[in-house]
């Protein structure tokens, strides 16, 4: 199985890099877009997530890996999907110009 990357964006102000790696995990839920939640369930154990902030920030600022998946019983149009990444290392920092992979 091939690793997939995925992007992941959350406003700093409600949810930044470094409260992920103070949680060290976090469940990723509240996502309204039809399009993003397809991703969302597409997303499988083990699969890298590049974190961006967006507003301030402006850059992708960490890498996270998914701990566990969207859950298989969220197939209804109401139930909104959700994945739980993980930081990978506090250390693992980008810009939005240049990246470093751990």
């Amino acid at each position: 199985m091939t690793t997939q990357y995925w992007l992941v964006k959350s406003e700093p102000a409600t949810y930044s890099w470094e409260q992920l790696v103070r949680d060290r995990s976090t469940a990723w839920t509240g996502v309204r877009n039809y399009s993003a939640r397809i991703h969302l369930k597409a997303m499988k154990r083990g699969d890298r997530v590049l974190f961006y902030e967006s507003m301030t920030t402006k850059a992708v600022v960490g890498l996270a890996e998914v701990t566990r998946p969207a859950p298989g019983s969220l197939r209804s149009r109401a139930a909104r999907p959700c994945c739980n990444p993980a930081a990978c290392s506090p250390s693992a920092r980008a810009s939005a110009w240049s990246a470093t992979w751990a």
